[in-house]
């Protein structure tokens, strides 16, 4: 596919107000793109060039924008900026700046969308000393290349800008009607790969092989939230529920197999580098071949220390070492997504728990089960004097849905 069709595609979109026309006009187009492409085009109709579980960032601000553009009109980077400025939107500045120099320019190569992901994928691994210059040259490659409209959406992918109104679900229910599969699959596939590119490809195959996903070590996936509600409005449905303390740290999903982990933050960046004290207690403690779903908690005299506390810790990239002599980090477990080769989400709650219980140990967060009001009550003023932010109500019945902030988890907090 043309990146030029990309973008007039994307300029057709933004015009469309009705979500069926939207569904319409994208499973024409999916359904029509070659195996190359259809993964490339779907995670850059999101706007997201790589998965949010590769950890791949494009670092591109508007300083090496402002370069590459004044490079490519001939203009001053001051004038650069103004426009930028004027108009608001610097997709739409870029594609002006570009139109005004199409007139006395040839375009030299045509861009196809393989060539936008290649040298996307080059931003993101040129690091070092020279790193910025490196990226601004592809900038300008791309640029130099590009005609007016596909200036507008390179740019907008560049500054992680894009503004066409596409999002997970439409897009999972234009790939479910291009492949005629149901798209509750779509959305499963989507939760345990992380990825609507290799979801897609997945759909072209068939349901069959939507429903054969698997997660794997080292590939995380969003983490399930929990809704705000009541103790009373949960027990309506007369059942038992688990009860846990609802931790002020910070969430972390944490990856084991043949002898490596790593630990991913709730935004899934790897923070492995940040936390060695707890990466090492978990790896010792933990057995190989295992996720596991927890939060880490800053503590000192036995009582949590502020969310912030942590937040520093997950963010640091110098004097590690010292920092972890200063604060005790402690991870606290409270779910597990696979062991030994095996996808647990499908699996209730309260088996899950079980499976956690013999493999973890002491990090396993506490857990009350009860239907009763007033003992759940009392469960979280104690965890509110412990200094906690209060409990969590998970239904014992419930799997684990990675992304979605749905009615099995309920937070009670002040």
């Amino acid at each position: 596919m043309l990146f030029l069709n990309f973008a007039e595609l994307c300029s057709r979109l933004e015009k469309i107000s009705g979500r069926l026309d939207t569904i319409a006009l994208l499973s024409e187009t999916i359904s029509s793109l070659s195996e190359e492409d259809l993964p490339h085009f779907c995670r850059l109709i999101l706007g997201k060039p790589f998965p949010e579980w590769s950890g791949q960032k494009l670092g591109v601000g508007p300083n090496l924008l402002y370069e590459a553009v004044a490079y490519v009109t001939g203009k001053k980077r001051d004038e650069i900026i103004d426009r930028l400025s004027r108009v608001g939107d610097a997709g739409a500045a870029v594609e002006d700046l570009l139109s005004q120099k199409s007139q006395t320019s040839f375009f030299t190569v045509e861009l196809s969308l393989s060539d936008i992901m290649a040298a996307l994928l080059e931003i993101s691994v040129t690091e070092g000393g020279r790193s910025q210059k490196e990226k601004v040259r592809v900038i300008q490659r791309l640029l130099s290349n590009a005609s007016p409209l596909e200036g507008h959406y390179i740019t907008a992918i560049l500054l992680e800008d894009f503004r066409i109104g596409i999002g997970d679900g439409n897009l999972r229910e234009a790939i479910a009607r291009a492949f005629s599969v149901n798209p509750d699959l779509v959305e499963y596939a989507n939760q345990v790969r992380n990825d609507m590119g290799e979801v897609a490809l997945l759909a072209k195959q068939g349901e069959t092989a939507l429903q054969s996903v698997r997660l794997v070590p080292f590939h995380p996936v969003r983490m399930m939230l929990a809704r705000q509600g009541t103790i009373s409005g949960v027990l309506e449905s007369g059942n038992p529920v688990a009860v846990e303390y609802k931790y002020d740290g910070a969430r972390f999903q944490f990856h084991k197999q043949n002898g490596r982990c790593r630990m991913y933050s709730r935004r899934l960046e790897e923070v492995t580098a940040a936390m060695p004290d707890v990466v090492t207690l978990l790896n010792d403690a933990l057995p190989d071949d295992i996720i596991v779903d927890g939060e880490v908690i800053a503590v000192r005299d036995g009582r949590p220390l502020p969310f912030q506390t942590v937040l520093r810790r997950f963010r640091r990239k110098h004097n590690v070492a010292e920092a972890a002599d200063a604060i005790t980090m402690l991870p606290n477990l409270f779910d597990i997504l696979y062991l030994d080769g095996r996808m647990l989400i499908d699996l209730p709650f309260h088996i899950r728990r079980e499976k956690l219980c013999k493999v973890a140990g002491n990090f396993v967060t506490p857990q009350l089960v009860s239907d009763n009001e007033s003992e759940i009550e009392a469960y979280y003023h104690a965890a509110l004097d412990a200094g906690h932010e209060g409990v969590m109500l998970k239904l014992q019945d419930s799997r684990y849905t990675p992304g979605v902030r749905g009615k099995d988890w309920v937070k009670i907090k002040p």
